[in-house]
């Protein structure tokens, strides 16, 4: 059976208070009920000062013809009488061989205590139940001051007190003691609820978040105002919300970019095919031979195109797929260039478009193949997308590192595109349809791979990417 957070708190509440709270009783309890049996105490010594000196006086004065003992003997009942008159208490008198006299013997026979032996020898007292009622025993010696029994002890006054006033007034005072303790607990009781509510109220937002959360709705907010850890709790909880919604958004538009990706794929391979497919049939029945030459112009054409998408493909899914260590070694960027312009020729001189390579003669160390693969891709974009007629590359010498500079003519980079072209499977509106849109991430890639970086530059005409090339150890 499952327990509420708020009956935990209580719980735990009660569970502390409580015993503290009898520990605290008891203490007064014992501490109240010592102090009213030493005020009793003390006012018993006060009186047995005044009836040993009424002792005293009545001995001397009576024990002059027949002695202290037998005065003392045969007086203890008028003694005692007149002392329980006098006090309050009831009076037993006392020699060495027993009770004497009882101020109130109608009332029942004592139990003798411990304290009648020791009042021989200094005042004692103890104490004793009787009939369900503490008593108090309070002894006192009786001193002869006769020339020859000069400071003996000569016999006993018992005092004997019921504790009942000392009782009612101990309950009286323990009433509203617990009476104060229940208050105390009903109040803090009532600021726990309060407390309790807020906590558990926090706890309730939190769940009910989580279950939006595990149902798939992340537009919700979580807001907690408890100005304590809980807030602290919702503020996290929250931004972990956010975060997941984020992640979810960039999956959903990953998947998006993903099935981009495959009808793209599709069109670039389905279409070259098709036309040379087609454009093959036609040459077999064809006898016409400049029909048969613009026919075989287009079948290589869709080849190329073919070959290029397969190659991209190839590239990316040899990147995620394996590690290709480098192959460092020393050349001039001016070469890579060239080595790439001539690669292109056929094209660049087919769609007329040319190559300003101003490029310096100065050295680098660093991968050749990966480079010379970012220049063609480079190109290849420019001339897929850009529908420039101008290339040009120059190169800006820096301490251990060259910035290669490429720079095309053609329609640029929509603004709103700048920020996620070196994102995988990204195609801005003006190129959907047209490539994988893995070629910048590739380079990207590449150049990351170089302890370099391919930026993208502001330029007021075409697009401008800046590579940088850091030198690399052997």
């Amino acid at each position: 059976m499952k327990t509420s957070l708020k009956k935990k708190i209580f719980e735990m509440y009660f569970n502390m208070w409580i015993p503290f709270l009898v520990t605290l009783i008891l203490a007064f309890y014992l501490l109240i009920s010592h102090q009213l049996v030493q005020l009793r105490v003390e006012h018993l010594k006060n009186q047995s000062y005044q009836s040993q000196i009424y002792a005293i006086q009545y001995l001397k004065n009576a024990g002059k013809e027949n002695g202290e003992v037998q005065a003392l003997k045969k007086g203890a009942k008028h003694f005692a009488v007149y002392m329980a008159g006098v006090t309050g208490y009831r009076i037993q008198i006392y020699d060495k061989d027993g009770l004497l006299a009882d101020s109130d013997s109608q009332s029942g026979q004592l139990p003798e205590t411990k304290d009648i032996q020791k009042s021989f020898e200094t005042k004692a007292y103890s104490f004793f139940l009787q009939h369900g009622m503490k008593y108090l025993s309070f002894s006192s010696p009786i001193i002869s001051l006769l020339d020859n029994r000069m400071g003996q002890v000569i016999g006993s006054i018992r005092y004997v007190y019921p504790l009942q006033e000392e009782r009612m007034f101990l309950l009286q005072v323990m009433g509203a003691i617990c009476l104060l303790s229940l208050g105390i607990l009903i109040i803090n009781g009532y600021f726990l609820r309060k407390n309790a509510d807020s906590i558990t109220e926090s706890v309730r937002l939190l769940k009910e978040a989580a279950i939006q959360m595990q149902n798939g709705d992340l537009s919700q907010e979580i807001l907690i105002s408890s100005a304590d850890e809980m807030e602290e709790l919702g503020v996290t909880f929250d931004l972990m919300r956010c975060r997941l919604k984020e992640y979810i958004s960039r999956l959903d538009e990953q998947s998006n970019q993903l099935q981009r990706f495959y009808n793209n794929v599709a069109h670039q391979l389905k279409t070259p095919l098709t036309s040379i497919i087609g454009y093959s049939q036609m040459i077999q029945i064809s006898n016409d031979f400049d029909s048969i030459c613009e026919d075989a112009f287009i079948i290589e054409e869709s080849g190329e195109k073919l070959l290029h998408s397969i190659d991209v493909l190839l590239k990316g899914a040899k990147r995620e797929a394996l590690y290709v260590p480098l192959h460092i070694s020393r050349f001039m960027i001016f070469e890579v260039v060239e080595d790439a312009a001539r690669l292109l020729k056929p094209r660049l001189d087919r769609l007329k478009v040319a190559v300003m390579n101003n490029c310096d003669q100065a050295m680098i160390q660093s991968d050749r193949e990966k480079i010379i693969e970012i220049i063609l891709t480079l190109m290849d974009n420019a001339l897929i997308h850009s529908e420039c007629r101008q290339i040009e590359f120059w190169t800006e010498v820096k301490a251990e590192k060259i910035l290669l500079h490429f720079k095309d003519d053609g329609k640029g980079i929509a603004a709103q595109d700048e920020e996620f072209i070196f994102n995988a499977f990204y195609q801005g509106d003006s190129s959907k349809g047209m490539g994988s849109g893995l070629g910048l991430s590739i380079c990207f890639a590449l150049a990351k791979d170089l302890a370099g970086s391919l930026q993208l530059k502001k330029s007021e005409r075409g697009a401008e990417f800046v590579i940088e090339i850091p030198n690399l150890k052997l």
